[in-house]
């Protein structure tokens, strides 16, 4: 039937030098989506669920609105900052980061928007800051655990580029959990960059030629500055 055909073209992908299927970026978005479903079902339940979350409190301060702002701002300068300054120095043409990026921007957008900016930032910090980071804190000094879990999310994604920017958005990540004690800060925030980076890439707003270097620095120096005032 033609809507049989369509879901297969859908899923499935050939290559055109040599004939071989595999599953589309649409395809491998769903699967990824359901099992970082599972993955989230999983850890919460094991991980010890609230009150390991809770572990993150830190009862000596408020987080209200201008805080949400702040760290936005925190995140967001630093994100697009190294992403323009990666580009800007040629570094995204990596050939095991191009490779990565190849799988990652041939999902399609709405799938990509509901993995990128839904499912991952959910599992991906209940797992490295909601249990990692907690548990991690019970162990050591907070700002190892916070080095320990952004070491660990930087492997995760298996390729130079990443490594280096998931291990500082990991820094960031951890203090704002350990900052508001509220693990939804975290949540948000990776998925609000996650949103705006995913599209940033795909309209093709990062340019290799060296360019936007001066903004991707100025971008730096205001995230680090504004993290300094916390």
């Amino acid at each position: 039937s033609k809507q049989s055909d369509s879901l297969y073209n859908l899923l499935v992908a050939e290559d055109e030098a040599t004939g071989e299927l595999y599953f589309s970026g649409t395809a491998s978005a769903i699967i990824s989506i359901i099992s970082l479903t599972i993955m989230f079902i999983i850890m919460y339940k094991t991980g010890g669920g609230k009150p390991s979350l809770a572990r993150g409190k830190n009862s000596k301060l408020t987080f209200e609105g201008m805080d949400w702002f702040r760290w936005l701002m925190i995140a967001l300068c630093l994100a697009i900052g190294i992403n323009i300054v990666f580009a800007s120095l040629g570094l995204l043409q990596v050939a095991d980061y191009k490779e990565a990026a190849d799988n990652l921007y041939s999902v399609g957008l709405g799938a990509g928007l509901l993995l990128y900016g839904i499912f991952s930032p959910f599992a991906e910090e209940l797992v490295f800051r909601g249990i990692l980071f907690t548990q991690g804190k019970t162990l050591m000094k907070p700002v190892y655990a916070a080095i320990l879990s952004a070491v660990l999310f930087g492997l995760y994604h298996g390729n130079s580029i990443q490594m280096v920017y998931s291990f500082a958005l990991g820094l960031v990540l951890a203090y704002a959990y350990h900052y508001s004690g509220q693990f939804i800060v975290p949540v948000v925030l990776h998925a609000i960059i996650n949103v705006i980076v995913y599209v940033s890439t795909n309209l093709g707003m990062f340019y290799d030629d060296g360019s936007q270097l001066t903004t991707g620095v100025i971008l730096l120096v205001m995230g680090v500055w504004l993290l300094s005032r916390n």
